[in-house]
């Protein structure tokens, strides 16, 4: 998942908060790097210095892969799993009334109602309105309607095919 084929690993210095050095392996390149813990002995006078900067990089392109991996992976199981009837409701019924005075109107409400607050991560801004049942869907009363925001609302809809997840 690193961004180089090669990986030049080498002992770096890491510096704990307390002040704690640790003697670990990095990537020159990419910033990979193994959770092993090395003896103080092994570390070369002049050791580069772990570089927190690369690592976090990585780490950012790793969750940025996983997160696409996910998408088509529940794009491709919500459209092997569903049958031909519900995926024409989706797309005859339910997708066209999500552009609706009065689907645009709940929304509006509900967003009010919860002060534009993700009600699942609580830190975000919503902008969304999710569903907590299907059951009165296209006459749904705003109690079963929550504010949510853009990242929360995929994760409660991917959960569904968590067993797909990396």
């Amino acid at each position: 998942m690193s961004n180089c084929n090669n990986h030049n690993m080498v002992f770096v210095r890491r510096t704990k908060i307390d002040g704690t050095i640790l003697v670990n392996k990095q990537c020159m390149e990419c910033g990979e790097h193994d959770a092993r813990a090395y003896k103080k002995e092994l570390l070369p006078a002049n050791a580069p210095l772990f570089d927190e900067e690369k690592k976090e990089k990585l780490y950012i392109i790793q969750r940025q892969k996983e997160k696409e991996i996910q998408a088509d992976l529940y794009q491709q199981q919500r459209e092997s799993d569903w049958e031909p009837d519900k995926i024409k409701w989706f797309k005859d019924v339910y997708d066209p009334y999500l552009k609706t005075e009065k689907w645009l109107y709940k929304r509006d409400l509900v967003l009010k109602r919860d002060n534009y607050l993700c009600q699942a991560c609580l830190k975000n801004k919503a902008n969304q309105a999710h569903h907590l049942t299907y059951q009165n869907v296209l006459d749904e009363p705003l109690f079963d309607l929550i504010s949510v925001c853009k990242p929360c609302h995929d994760k409660i809809h991917i959960k569904k095919y968590e067993k797909y997840r990396l």
